[in-house]
């Protein structure tokens, strides 16, 4: 492995020490981290399904570059899906090539997830399936290797990116395929064309939201609006003795998003603008690139809900077919 994760991952945990200090909070980086993370998708995982629509709308480009290993798969393969939230990536994989998946393992540090993952997942398919959850069943993994691993929006949350790219080159066995789903492409973030025009959309998309009862009702107080995600985790982290006053939601969401720009083009305070199939290639030098697919182009996923800027989406995507927001990119371990 010749990726300088390392240092790079030095690097990070000491940007997030130096603001946590200036916060205020004695903890440790790591622990930190996972305990913000896993309050966030504790409670992201009762609204996961009907409100990720940028993962929802990726199931076409999942379905569609699926098809590009048909011809590297046995007839009978094991299959991992790492990180698997609530089962969105096992279920387009399985709905293609259920009858010939020997055994499934579905794997998540948050239970919450797994648990909907196991419902959602053991009600559809009569494969042979196990569903492991936290450090114990991280454990469990370590002496295991999968013709298949999937892996769908995990890598950007990942504070040790070393670590992961070295446990997964033990897990993929020699000739398996690795499929990673749903992760910021850094190609959109150097495109300047891209990142203007999503701004654009933005300014659309607050003034169509002030011209709507929602936001006429919320400003009179007849309505009050949700309680964000960010607030959430802010008041577990406190009921924990975690916190003392709020952390800022841009910074709650780079603590779980670590990898990915927050603000378009607002300056970062940590972690990678994105991941490129160089970086990938570069880590893990026994894998071969198989597909990389762009979408997105606008990095919004309510472009869909007006029909002129999907005509604009569509556009973009002909004219940078690489440089979308998000990416898809599917890898073969050689034998």
């Amino acid at each position: 492995m010749s990726y300088e994760s390392n240092f790079v991952d030095d690097q990070l945990r000491k940007l997030i020490a130096d603001y946590l200090e200036s916060e205020g909070i004695v903890a440790d980086v790591g622990f930190f981290v996972g305990e913000t993370s896993n309050l966030y998708h504790k409670y992201e995982s009762q609204i996961y399904d009907r409100k990720q629509k940028s993962i929802s709308n990726s199931a076409k480009v999942w379905k569609k570059s699926l098809l590009n290993i048909c011809s590297h798969l046995p007839d009978r393969f094991s299959l991992l899906d790492f990180g698997c939230g609530t089962g969105f990536a096992a279920d387009i994989f399985m709905s293609i090539f259920g009858r010939r998946v020997e055994k499934l393992v579905c794997f998540d540090l948050s239970s919450d997830m797994v648990s909907i993952c196991r419902e959602k997942l053991s009600s559809r398919y009569d494969t042979k399936m196990i569903f492991l959850e936290g450090e114990s069943g991280l454990e469990k993994l370590s002496n295991q290797n999968f013709d298949v691993v999937l892996t769908n929006a995990v890598l950007h949350h990942l504070l040790d990116l070393h670590v992961f790219l070295e446990r997964l080159d033990r897990l993929l066995a020699p000739g398996g395929i690795y499929v990673m789903g749903h992760e910021p492409n850094a190609n959109f973030y150097r495109n300047k064309s891209l990142i203007k025009i999503t701004k654009r959309f933005g300014t659309y998309k607050r003034f169509k939201w002030r011209l709507s009862l929602d936001y006429v009702l919320q400003k009179l107080k007849i309505r009050s609006g949700a309680r964000g995600l960010a607030q959430l985790t802010n008041n577990g982290l406190r009921s924990r003795g975690l916190i003392e006053r709020d952390i800022p939601e841009f910074m709650i969401r780079k603590l779980v998003d670590i990898h990915v720009p927050s603000g378009i083009d607002r300056p970062q305070p940590w972690g990678l603008n994105g991941f490129s199939k160089e970086f990938v290639l570069d880590a893990l030098q026994e894998l071969d690139l198989v597909c990389f697919v762009s979408y997105d182009h606008i990095k919004d996923s309510h472009v869909k809900e007006s029909w002129i800027w999907s005509l604009v989406e569509q556009h973009l995507s002909k004219k940078y077919p690489d440089d979308g927001s998000d990416c898809l990119m599917i890898f073969r371990k050689k034998n």
